[in-house]
Order: C-alpha cells, then structure tokens, then sequence
C-alpha cells in the first residue's frame, strides 16, 4: 500500500514539476515500463518481499514457473501488447468508468490475463519444455557440469 502512494506521489511530483518549467509532456517520466517510476516500483517491490519467510509450496512454485512466459506473451512485443490492451481489453476505452468500477476492472482484466498466460505457459512447459528436456537428458554432453 505504501508502495502505491508513493508511485501516486511521484508522479503528482513530476507533474508538478513539470508544470513548473513548462514541461510540455508531463507523463513522459511517468507513463511508461523503462521510465524512472517503474524502476523504482520493481526496486522497492523486491525489497519487500525480498526477507519474507514463506514455506514451500507446490502452488506457489508452479505459478512462480511461468511469471517469464506470462512477460514474454502480454508484453513481448508492440504487436501482441496493441492486440491484447488495445483491441481485446480496450483500455482507453474504460477510462471514463466510475473509480470503483474501473478499480475493479483493472484488477480482474490484470488478474484474467495473468491466469491465461499462465495456462498458456504451463501448457508450453508440459508439452514442449517437459519432453525436450527429457530427450535431452539421454545425453551426456547435455548433463555435464560446466566448470
């Protein structure tokens, strides 16, 4: 929580600032995934979980497996993430939306995309991935320790 009011507060920040020396563009360090604001969120996001004690767990583990092949498919590049944010989810779209509603709405469409592609990935993992890997481990050369 803390970590959203100070993103909110950043950016109040920036826009001020900007509007204060006539920055024309005051979302610019703001509104994007390389820009300063999403830095520091990934930054202090790991920092808080980063000495949380959590015990093994299998569910946990198997959603953790396909974080990077959710990445790779919503945001892996401008044409799938125009197709899924712009044309399925139509976000611009909901911009007008009570704060409530549109609260709820980013949650369940973030939440909604996540599942997806984490089938998506699971699938790869056990029909692709499980089988290469498998193939693979005949081998010698594939098995040996580098160092």
């Amino acid at each position: 929580m803390a970590l959203v009011l100070c993103a909110y507060a950043f950016v109040l920040l920036v826009d001020f600032a900007g509007a204060k020396i006539g920055f024309t563009s005051i979302t610019y360090l703001t509104s994007d995934s390389n820009k300063i604001l999403a830095l520091l969120i990934g930054i202090f996001t790991f920092l808080s979980f980063k000495n949380f004690k959590i015990k093994n767990s299998k569910f946990i583990n198997t959603i953790a497996s396909t974080t990077f092949g959710v990445l790779c498919i919503h945001a892996g590049g401008d044409t799938m993430r125009n197709l899924l944010w712009g044309k399925i989810v139509d976000v611009k779209g909901h911009y007008s939306l009570p704060l409530p509603q549109l609260v709820l709405f980013s949650i369940g469409v973030t939440f909604a995309i996540f599942a997806v592609c984490s089938v998506i990935d699971l699938i790869r993992i056990n029909c692709i991935e499980k089988p290469v890997f498998k193939c693979l481990d005949k081998y010698k050369w594939f098995n040996k320790t580098i160092g």
